[in-house]
């Protein structure tokens, strides 16, 4: 019984050690997407500034579109990790039904809902991001023929 229990006590370990290092990971990605969102959002406001010329709205359709990008893949990276830690829960709790009944068994990812709940932000934040990016490149484009409609003109 002695072995037992310290054999699920070690994958109890090993399991919750692989939770708490895609935490991390996904902490790391939010961190570096966020830094550099804040670096575009700063880069689009500057080329698109008061008085907008065609430079500068396509300097801002370009950083748009890095923007729309780096969201996007952001969010495929954070799915990845939130999917990697949906398998390890599988996998652990399909392994600890075979443990005897314990009363103190507990979840590789604390309180019930409390790690789903705790990760809204780092799901949803990439693909708003994404939308907001898609709207500020329709912005940029919309003043496209502004600036192009003198050329037209004289032609």
């Amino acid at each position: 019984m002695e072995q037992d229990i310290a054999y699920y006590e070690r994958l109890y370990e090993r399991y919750r050690k692989r939770v708490v290092e895609e935490d991390n990971v996904i902490n790391h990605r939010m961190m570096w997407g966020t830094l550099a969102q804040t670096a575009l959002f700063g880069g689009f406001g500057l080329a698109s500034m008061s008085e907008i010329s065609g430079e500068r709205a396509t300097a801002s359709i370009a950083i748009a579109l890095v923007g729309m990008s780096v969201a996007s893949l952001n969010h495929r990276a954070i799915s990845a990790a939130h999917r990697e830690i949906r398998h390890l829960v599988s996998k652990y709790d399909q392994l600890i039904k075979r443990a005897p009944e314990d009363p103190a068994r507990l979840s590789i990812t604390g309180e019930t809902g409390h790690h789903s709940a705790g990760h809204v932000l780092d799901q949803k934040l990439p693909a708003l991001l994404v939308f907001i990016w898609i709207c500020l490149a329709a912005y940029a484009i919309s003043k496209l023929p502004v600036i192009l409609a003198p050329a037209y003109i004289c032609v």
